[in-house]
């Protein structure tokens, strides 16, 4: 099982284990200060594979999104979506491609069905 192999050492930190406890206890939403970047995807993978229940994780840019996702989706073995912030526009625009909301509904709707394991979103 991947969850023994690769996070058997996660498991024995008392920290981990107190935000385990916390999230099977109810008490959201909670979150983790001091970590690295590397820190953060091994721990976030870790949470994915033991709790078996959907993450949500919020990040400042698309950039820091876009590599937790790539490094979260090596420690899980799939992939990770990131849902897509809106674009920004200074002007009205008439015609607007599908293409973006589509994507964010598919997001969504995997999310809701259980078939993602961590959504990675932007704070915009």
């Amino acid at each position: 099982m991947i969850h023994t192999a690769v996070f058997g050492a996660l498991d024995q930190s008392g920290p981990y284990q107190q935000l385990t406890n916390i999230i099977r206890g109810g008490r959201l939403p909670c979150s983790a200060f001091g970590l690295c970047d590397g820190q953060k995807a091994y721990l976030l993978a870790g949470l994915a594979s033991a709790l078996r229940r959907p993450l949500l994780v919020i990040t400042a840019s698309e950039i820091r999104a876009t590599r937790l996702a790539g490094d979260i989706s090596s420690l899980l073995g799939s992939d990770v979506p990131i849902f897509p912030a809106r674009p920004m526009s200074l002007h009205a625009v008439a015609a607007a491609s599908r293409d973006f909301s589509q994507r964010r509904l598919s997001v969504m709707a995997n999310a809701a069905d259980g078939a993602l394991p961590v959504v990675i979103a932007t704070a915009e």
